[in-house]
C-alpha cells in the first residue's frame, strides 16, 4: 500500500492488521503483543515479512503517538450528520478519509486529551492508545480513501467542548487529576449494604460470566456512586479482586470505563429551541381550496419540485441535450418546439472538463442565435460531494441566494459514493439531498445516470421510485444525429415522447442547432421504412419459386449487392436483415440458425 506524505512524521506510530478480509477481525491489531507502543513505518515493513498473520495490504495508525488525535465518525451512528456538519463548519481544514462503510477519520494534532464516545454508536475520539485503519489501506475490496489531501491541522481541545459536547458520552475532563479524598473511596468500600458492588470487589465474576463484563459492571457501579475517572482507576487498581485490570493495557481501561459510561442513564441532547415544533398536519379542506401549480420550466416537459432522472448509455447526446434544455430555460427559448419559462438554472458537471463544456455552450449559443451573453445560468465544474453535509448546505444557500428553480447532476453518481445497487444509499440520498432541496429551495432537481448491459437504468429499482419522471434517450443510428427521447414514469402528465435531430455545422462554421421533427416528418419517414420494408420483402419473396426451396443468406445478400449504385443505397444490410426476420416471424420462411432459409407458403409462383 502506498504511505501518504501525512504519514511520514517519524513520531508517528503504526501497528500489524491481521491479514484474514473478515470485515472485523482484517482491523484487529492483535496479532501483535504490545501493539500500542507502536511501530515506526521501518519497523512495520520489516515486522510485516516475518509475520504471516499480518496484511501486506494494510495497516494501523495508532492516536496519542506524536499528539495525534484521529475523530473517527461512524455513518451507522444516529448523530453521524450532525457531527459531520459542525466538524466541516467549526473545526480546521484537515487529512480527511472516508472510510469503507462511508464513515469519516478527521486527522489532528492535539495536546492531551482523553480518549472520548460519542452518543449512539456514532464514532469517538481516538486521542491515546486506539487505532484506525490507515489511509490507502484495502479491506475486503474497498479502500479507505483520501477525501481531503491536506496537512495535519492542529486542534484546540477547547472546539471539541464548545460545539461536540452535546454529542459525547462523557465530558472533557481536566488535564490535572483532581484532589481525590480517601473517605470517599473508603465510604463506598465500607458499604456492605451494595451486596453486588461487594461480590464483584471480592473478585466473583461467575455470574457474568466473564472477568471483562464484570470489571466494566464494577466501574459502572463506581461511576454511579459519584466518583471522579481517577478514582475509579484507583479502586480497580488497588482494590478489586477480579484480577484483569491491574496489568491490563490503557486502552482496555479506557475501553471498560466508555462502555460503563455507555451504560449510565442518558442525557437527551436538548432541542434546537425551546418552543415544541409542531407537526403541519393538513385536513380534507386544505385540498379542497389548493389551486393547481400551472407552473412549468418547460411546458409538458418538465415542472417545478419535481425529480427527474435522465439516462442513456455513453454516446447517446444526453448530456448535450440537457445542456440545452437549460439553455432554453435560461433563455426563455423554446425547447424542441415546447414553451419554456425563464428561470435560474444551475447545472453541476463532474462528468465533462470545461473545454468541452465551452465548445458545447459557444455551439449552443450560435446555433440557437442568441445575441445577449447575460443570462442566468450558473455552473459548477467537477467540484462537490453529495455525502459532504457542508457542501450540501453551500449549495442550498446558492440556490437561494440565485433563486435558481433547476439544480442538473451530470452525472449523480460522479457527485456522491453510493452503492447504487443498494436501496438504502439510493433512499439516504432523497431524503438528505434531493427531497430538501426541491421542500426547502422551491426547485427541480434532475440527474443523469448511466444504463447497465441490457438497456435500462443502472442499479436499484428505488432510482425509478424516488423519481417524478424518467426520461431515456436513444439514437437510432450513431453515425446520424437523429435522437429520440422516451418518458418511462411520469406523475405530472408529462409529453410521452419527442423526436429530433441534432446539425453541428460544418468545420469551419461550427454550431449546434438541436430541432424537433415534426409529425409529418415522422410519418412520412415510417411510411417510407414500411414501403421498403414490403419492397425488400418481396425482392427476397421472388428468389424461392416453389415449395420447399432453401436459400442461403449469403446468396440473398448478393443479390442485393448486384443492384446499380444509386439501389444500393436505398437498402442497408441491417434493413434487409430486418425484412428476413419479418418473413420468419409470419411463416412465410422458416431458418434453421446457420443461414439456411426454406419457402413455406403454398401458392403458385413467388407471391402469396
Amino acid at each position: 500500500m502506498k504511505i501518504i506524505e501525512q504519514f511520514t512524521n517519524p513520531t508517528l506510530r503504526f501497528c500489524l492488521l491481521d491479514k484474514t478480509e473478515d470485515i472485523k477481525q482484517g482491523k484487529s491489531p492483535g496479532i501483535q503483543k504490545g501493539w500500542e507502543g507502536g511501530l515506526t513505518l521501518k519497523e512495520v515493513a520489516n515486522a510485516t515479512k516475518n509475520n504471516n498473520r499480518a496484511s501486506e495490504n494494510r495497516i494501523g495508525i495508532i492516536g496519542g503517538h506524536g499528539n495525534l488525535r484521529i475523530i473517527d465518525v461512524d455513518k451507522k451512528g444516529k448523530w453521524f450528520e450532525s457531527i459531520l456538519v459542525i466538524i466541516e463548519a467549526e473545526f480546521p481544514k484537515t487529512l480527511t478519509i472516508t472510510t469503507i462503510s462511508g464513515g469519516r477519520h478527521y486527522y489532528f494534532y492535539a495536546k492531551e486529551m482523553p480518549n472520548i464516545d460519542f452518543k449512539d454508536d456514532s464514532g469517538e475520539i481516538r486521542a491515546n492508545n486506539r487505532m484506525v485503519v490507515a489511509a490507502n489501506s484495502e479491506l475486503c475490496g474497498k479502500k479507505y480513501k483520501i477525501m481531503k489531501d491536506l496537512p495535519i491541522a492542529t486542534l484546540d481541545p477547547f472546539l471539541i467542548e464548545k460545539f461536540l459536547s452535546d454529542y459525547l458520552l462523557q465530558k472533557i475532563e481536566p488535564t490535572q487529576p483532581q484532589e481525590e479524598t480517601p473517605t470517599d473511596i473508603k465510604s463506598v468500600l465500607d458499604n456492605q449494604k451494595d451486596v453486588k458492588m461487594q461480590t464483584l470487589l471480592d473478585g466473583n465474576y461467575s455470574a457474568w460470566g466473564s472477568r471483562s463484563e464484570a470489571e466494566a459492571s464494577l466501574v459502572q457501579k463506581l461511576i454511579f456512586k459519584g466518583l471522579t475517572k481517577n478514582q475509579v482507576f484507583n479502586i480497580m487498581t488497588n482494590y478489586s479482586k477480579i484480577g484483569k485490570w491491574k496489568d491490563a493495557p490503557d486502552g482496555y481501561k479506557q475501553m471498560t470505563y466508555n462502555k460503563a459510561l455507555s451504560w449510565q442513564p442518558k442525557k437527551e441532547i436538548p432541542r434546537e429551541t425551546k418552543k415544541e415544533q409542531k407537526l403541519d398536519l393538513k385536513d380534507f379542506n386544505y385540498f379542497m381550496n389548493l389551486k393547481k401549480d400551472k407552473r412549468f420550466l418547460i411546458e409538458e416537459f418538465l415542472y417545478p419540485k419535481t425529480i427527474i432522472m435522465f439516462y442513456s448509455p455513453p454516446g447517446q447526446f444526453k448530456s448535450l441535450l440537457v445542456l440545452y434544455a437549460v439553455m432554453c430555460i435560461a433563455t426563455g427559448k423554446k425547447f424542441l418546439g415546447m414553451k419554456t419559462k425563464q428561470f435560474p438554472v444551475l447545472y453541476c458537471d463532474k462528468e465533462n472538463n470545461e473545454q468541452i463544456i465551452k465548445q458545447r455552450l459557444m455551439g449552443l449559443y450560435k446555433g440557437m442565435g442568441l445575441k445577449r451573453r447575460k443570462f442566468p445560468l450558473k455552473l459548477l465544474i467537477r467540484n462537490g460531494d453529495l455525502q459532504n453535509l457542508l457542501f450540501v448546505e453551500q449549495l442550498k444557500a446558492a440556490v437561494r441566494e440565485n433563486e435558481v428553480k433547476l439544480v442538473v447532476f451530470d452525472t449523480l453518481h460522479r457527485f456522491s459514493d453510493y452503492e447504487e445497487n443498494k436501496a438504502d444509499d439510493i433512499n439516504r440520498l432523497y431524503t438528505t439531498v434531493f427531497q430538501p432541496l426541491v421542500n426547502e429551495c422551491d426547485c427541480a432537481v434532475m440527474f443523469l445516470h448511466h444504463t447497465n448491459k441490457e438497456g435500462g437504468y443502472r442499479g436499484s429499482g428505488d432510482f425509478l421510485g424516488m423519481v417524478d419522471v424518467s426520461y431515456s434517450v436513444k439514437r437510432p443510428n450513431k453515425k446520424e444525429g437523429r435522437f429520440k427521447i422516451l418518458n418511462e414514469k411520469s406523475r405530472g402528465g408529462e409529453i410521452e415522447d419527442v423526436e429530433g435531430e441534432i446539425d453541428f455545422g460544418e468545420e469551419d462554421d461550427f454550431y449546434i442547432k438541436i430541432r424537433k421533427l415534426s409529425e409529418d416528418v415522422i410519418k412520412s419517414e415510417r411510411v417510407q421504412s414500411i414501403s421498403k420494408k414490403k419492397e425488400i420483402s418481396n425482392t427476397i419473396k421472388a428468389m424461392f419459386t416453389e415449395k420447399g426451396k432453401v436459400i442461403q443468406r449469403t446468396e440473398i445478400m448478393d443479390v442485393f449487392d448486384r443492384l446499380e449504385e444509386t439501389e444500393k443505397k436505398k437498402f442497408s444490410v441491417a434493413t434487409i436483415k430486418r425484412s428476413l426476420q419479418y418473413l420468419v416471424t409470419t411463416d412465410q420462411v422458416k431458418t434453421d440458425g446457420k443461414g439456411n432459409y426454406t419457402r413455406l407458403w403454398e401458392s403458385i409462383g413467388s407471391w402469396d
